[in-house]
């Protein structure tokens, strides 16, 4: 634990004073502030199921308009995707921290992640996938701008995503071991349903499961509809208020 501890800082000591300061002053006073004070019942979940030749499909689109000779990866072209559909101002990402300093070898086991913070170039819901590979190849150091917008309008109009295909940790014991996948808990559901909160697994591989909420309707609608145009057909939705009758004759 220490040597995630000290990769945090390692990486950290690089920002400014003042995103430092807003990166503890959002999270987690403001950030909870704005999710514990919105209605359930105006938001929803959809759940999807990806086939590996969308996530190729999603990557082909935004080579298209790339620079010859530009590497981002097929989850950045996801995250990019997911905030021109919902024109987010800003985004966030979960990312491992194992590699990225001498004191953190990649095989370490147990929690090393944090949260880096972006906004795209070309102004909201304007997204490139080289947005997000520019954050990570500066390791979250130009958070100023999102940082500043999460403070002033906290969740609203953003995207957090994380993903568990590559943070996950896979164990082998001998044999074939399929990824876990994590279950969430009806108990967590009040509080997950108004996140802007966009998870996706891999079960096994080419397929993933991806979880979006904090949707009102008129996303959510959007966001399958939009998946549908990629080709997939297993997408479905939860209302909020469906959510609060299901809790309610447990």
């Amino acid at each position: 634990r220490e040597a995630v501890e000290e990769t945090d800082a390692y990486i950290k000591r690089s920002y400014s004073d003042w995103v430092q300061a807003a990166m503890k002053a959002f999270y987690p006073r403001i950030y909870e502030r704005h999710v514990l004070h919105r209605d359930i019942a105006k938001y929803n979940m959809v759940v999807v199921r990806i086939q590996e030749a969308t996530m190729k499909k999603l990557k082909a689109a935004e080579l298209a308009t790339a620079e010859p000779g530009t590497i981002f990866s097929a989850q950045d072209a996801l995250i990019a995707w997911l905030g021109n559909v919902l024109g987010a101002k800003w985004y966030s990402f979960t990312v491992d921290l194992r590699g990225r300093a001498d004191g953190l070898k990649t095989c370490a086991m147990g929690n090393a992640f944090m949260t880096w913070f972006g906004t795209p170039e070309k102004g909201p819901g304007k997204f490139t996938a080289m947005d997000v590979r520019s954050t990570i190849n500066s390791q979250g150091m130009n958070a100023a701008a999102a940082l500043e917008e999460s403070l002033f309008s906290g969740i609203d109009d953003s995207i957090d995503v994380n993903s568990w295909v590559k943070l996950q940790y896979r164990p082998s014991f001998g044999g074939e071991c399929w990824k876990q996948v994590r279950a969430i808990g009806s108990g967590a559901l009040p509080f997950v349903f108004r996140l802007n909160y966009h998870v996706v697994y891999q079960p096994q591989k080419g397929e993933y499961v991806m979880y979006h909420f904090g949707l009102r309707e008129e996303e959510a609608l959007k966001l399958q509809l939009e998946w549908q145009k990629l080709g997939e057909e297993s997408v479905s939705s939860v209302s909020g208020a469906a959510l609060q009758t299901f809790l309610a004759q447990k």
